[in-house]
């Protein structure tokens, strides 16, 4: 049997395939069907990428939103293209997943790749990050700048909301 054909089997027998999704005829992907199977998370498309957002509704410092994000087999996102910036419009001041706490001025993502010029330029708040009172390693979306470019850094120990993802 085909590996196609076995997927709709299986999707069927699970209830997957039905209501809301039957009446319009969309087929749902893998990757949402995973989304689905994790607490809190919803589904998106960005670009070629397959992405399971879970936004929390309490604030956290840096570290332990990062760990929220781990326990729940997820990262803070990684703010790296404009579509992705744009899923935290409208949001209140939200952790992501750019420091600088190993080495001052460079920012680097949780999947380990460093900030480009063109992400700091696109993305950051005007005059920002400024590592104001020398307290500022971690980066979050910022409120009291405009988007598109509202990525401001901040302390690690301030208490904000945050975004975990998955990519697949």
């Amino acid at each position: 049997m085909s590996s196609p054909v076995l997927l709709l089997l299986i999707a069927t027998s699970l209830g997957i395939f039905g209501g809301e999704n039957m009446a319009v005829g969309r087929v749902i992907t893998v990757p949402e069907v995973k989304c689905r199977n994790s607490p809190g998370f919803i589904y998106q498309k960005i670009g070629k990428s397959n992405v399971c957002f879970f936004f929390s509704r309490t604030g956290n410092n840096f570290t332990n939103a990062k760990l929220d994000c781990e326990g729940k087999g997820a990262r803070l996102t990684v703010v790296n293209m404009q579509r992705k910036r744009q899923v935290l419009d409208r949001k209140p001041d939200t952790w992501i997943a750019l420091e600088d706490r190993q080495t001052e001025g460079k920012y680097i993502w949780h999947d380990g790749t460093e900030q480009t010029a063109r992400q700091r330029r696109d993305f950051s708040c005007y005059g920002q990050p400024d590592n104001w009172n020398d307290a500022e390693d971690c980066l979050h979306a910022s409120k009291w700048c405009s988007a598109p470019r509202n990525i401001n850094d901040g302390s690690c120990a301030e208490s904000f909301e945050y975004l975990c993802e998955k990519v697949g």
